[in-house]
């Protein structure tokens, strides 16, 4: 957990106007730059607590800071990675793209068909239609742009 002066670091780098407030638009980055990675569901949660449509200070950042449950990006990959390992019976690292669909599209915090089919493009499938965990574990945590199909999603 970041400490009081690393959340006052960070909202003040991004309050560059010094207006004492920021966007509710800027809330995820904020959270994410202090190492939290909430998911879409908590982030909704986390807005609608922001109140004030447009902004939120300091103060109410770190309540929100503080209320946010979400996992570093490190536990994410290792527990992506742990979940794919548990569905590798063949120990190859290899999943059949409709699975991979089927995951996406079904468990946690679903994807529509579209962001599936955006994934799947980025993914990199073999002859027989398998696709690397691994390689799309780093693909999703290291190379995934920012602000495509993915991150439209409000």
């Amino acid at each position: 957990m970041a400490s009081n002066t690393m959340i006052e670091e960070v909202f003040a780098t991004l309050d560059r106007d010094k207006k004492g407030s920021l966007p509710t638009s800027q809330l995820g980055l904020a959270i994410r730059a202090l190492g939290k990675n909430p998911n879409e569901t908590e982030m909704k949660e986390l807005l609608k607590e922001a109140g004030d449509p447009g902004n939120f200070d300091l103060a109410k950042f770190k309540t929100l800071y503080s209320k946010c449950r979400g996992k570093s990006p490190q536990d994410q990959e290792r527990e992506m990675r742990n979940a794919f390992q548990s569905l590798d019976v063949n120990g190859n690292s290899l999943i059949h793209e409709q699975e991979l669909r089927q995951i996406l599209g079904n468990l946690g915090d679903a994807l529509n068909p579209q962001e599936v089919n955006a994934l799947m493009r980025e993914a990199g499938k073999d002859a027989k239609g398998n696709i690397d965990y691994n390689a799309f574990v780093d693909m999703l945590v290291n190379a995934y742009p920012v602000g495509d199909a993915l991150g439209s999603r409000r």
